[in-house]
């Protein structure tokens, strides 16, 4: 997480899991800032460390972060030119045409003179490209595609075609990100949220996630979107169906209440909760693998 505070010129990052970011100068100089934190859900709430780390900054200065396929590319990247570029171009040049092992993530933030914005209006504003207001659309993943392909940049694309939805594309995608998740991993994968209860089930649930999706067949995820107006902006129903057999929903502590201390500290289900609190409903039907959210807009 990094939140950049351009009137101080200063960057707040707490890291957990991701490689070291650095820090390039507008003079050229690099800073290492180093990842403090485990990844998410390793430690229980008691030991968790939400602390942020505060680094000075000045306009002009680049924050580059990356995953783990970045840096065997690092050492081939050149010094001349913008960072982000120079890295892009050294990875080429290491990899050549050879398919990639890992992911390859990398994201770089530069520091701007806040005299350079313009505020953003609270309310959303007419837009002289006016999008689709009345629509609905159906997309359907099946077979190998499951783990070749990531549906969720597509599927946001299409959600943001709508004005009023553009400046909610934060929220639009956690929204599917979570149903896609819960579909792929719960449904088609029938991966048990219990081995993320204990770092080393945490380690287990990502090794047979990715053994899984290698011999995934037979199934599908099915998203239905369905959008209109309303007099105070406008509603987007998702509705998101899997292949697999489905869970008990109607048991489900998260779904029970409104709060989390019924399931307890732990990582698995919070998804289900993060649901509950962005969309104005979420009603599970069938066998508890179709579930259907709708998610209010105002102007």
């Amino acid at each position: 997480m990094v939140e950049a505070n351009f009137e101080l010129n200063q960057l707040n990052i707490w890291n957990g899991g991701l490689p070291d970011m650095w820090l390039i100068r507008s003079c050229t100089e690099r800073s290492i800032l180093p990842s403090r934190h485990l990844p998410l859900g390793i430690l229980d709430a008691e030991q968790f460390n939400a602390e942020m780390i505060p680094v000075r900054s000045q306009p002009g200065d680049r924050l580059l972060l990356m995953t783990d396929g970045v840096r065997r590319a690092v050492e081939s990247a050149g010094s001349d030119g913008h960072p982000f570029d120079a890295l892009m171009n050294g990875m080429q040049r290491f990899t050549g045409h050879q398919k990639f092992g890992d992911d390859l993530t990398l994201c770089c933030l530069e520091m701007v003179d806040e005299a350079g914005f313009t505020a953003l209006p609270d309310t959303v504003e007419p837009s002289a490209l006016a999008g689709p207001t009345e629509w609905e659309c159906v997309y359907e993943i099946q077979e190998r595609t499951l783990g070749e392909f990531n549906p969720l940049p597509l599927l946001l694309h299409i959600c943001m075609e709508v004005p009023g939805l553009r400046r909610k594309s934060g929220e639009i995608y956690t929204l599917l990100s979570e149903l896609y998740n819960n579909a792929l991993e719960h449904g088609v994968l029938e991966l048990p949220s219990e081995w993320k209860y204990t770092p080393e089930g945490f380690g287990r649930y990502y090794f047979e996630r990715a053994a899984r999706l290698d011999r995934v067949s037979g199934h599908y995820i099915r998203f239905s979107f369905y959008h209109e107006l309303m007099h105070w902006g406008g509603r987007l129903s998702i509705v998101c169906e899997d292949s697999g057999r489905g869970f008990d929903f109607q048991r489900h502590p998260v779904l029970q209440s409104t709060e989390m201390a019924q399931s307890g500290a732990r990582y698995g289900g919070r998804g289900l909760a993060l649901l509950k609190r962005l969309a104005k409903s979420i009603r599970f039907h069938e066998q508890g693998n179709r579930v259907e959210i709708v998610y209010d807009w105002y102007l």
